[in-house]
């Protein structure tokens, strides 16, 4: 992998990459709460059953750093990062309360994150474990689409709120499942996108090393 590996990639570069998320469903495990105040009237809503699908990645970086035979740092930056996601909410604004579901879309959403690989020698052996070090995560909100009851309306009057909500819970998300993806699928990942950068950097092999 090389350091110097800024380009611009074309439309359908990461095609085969963003295969390996054909159809993937990731569940956000829990329930979330907001509670603010708005014009003397609290406003409560929780948020539960979020599930992202529709995951795709338009731009990625790869560079490593080899700090010995048993252990390589790789760092991964992705651009153009898009995800949708699906919720269902329940408020109470005063007397109105109501219930309902809404779909958020996020487009041009950044990821960086830095994953040590440890192998008993990278010289001959593939990597056997992996964990993530660091990573940094930007999700940004382009469109949430309300549907429920007729009062449910009122929601989208505190969109803003439910926004940092949700970008911050996707966003934790998105690391932690990185982190528990195993190294296999990680290192398999790191190759798929190492064969698309290939023709930007010269010739690369399928493993993390030199």
């Amino acid at each position: 992998f090389s350091a110097n590996n800024l380009r611009h990639l074309a439309v359908g570069d990461f095609d085969r990459f963003n295969e390996l998320f054909d159809n993937a469903k990731i569940a956000v495990p829990g329930t979330f709460d907001i509670s603010e105040d708005v014009a003397f009237t609290t406003f409560d809503m929780t948020i539960q059953d979020i599930v992202c699908y529709d995951i795709t990645v338009g731009d990625a970086s790869i560079s490593h750093v080899r700090n010995s035979n048993q252990d390589i740092d790789v760092l991964v930056n992705v651009t153009q990062l898009a995800v949708n996601c699906n919720l269902a909410y329940k408020y109470r604004y005063g007397f109105l309360k109501g219930t309902g579901d809404a779909v958020v879309t996020t487009l041009g959403n950044s990821m960086s994150t830095t994953i040590g690989f440890t192998s008993s020698n990278f010289d001959v052996s593939p990597p056997s474990a992996s964990n993530v070090q660091s990573c940094v995560t930007n999700l940004e909100i382009t469109n949430i689409e309300f549907s429920g009851d007729f009062v449910s309306n009122i929601v989208e009057i505190f969109e803003r709120f439910i926004r940092n909500t949700i970008e911050s819970k996707i966003e934790d998300l998105a690391c932690q499942e990185l982190n528990s993806l195993g190294t296999s699928f990680v290192v398999d990942m790191l190759a798929l996108a190492g064969e698309t950068l290939g023709k930007y950097e010269g010739v690369m092999g399928p493993n993390v090393t030199d």
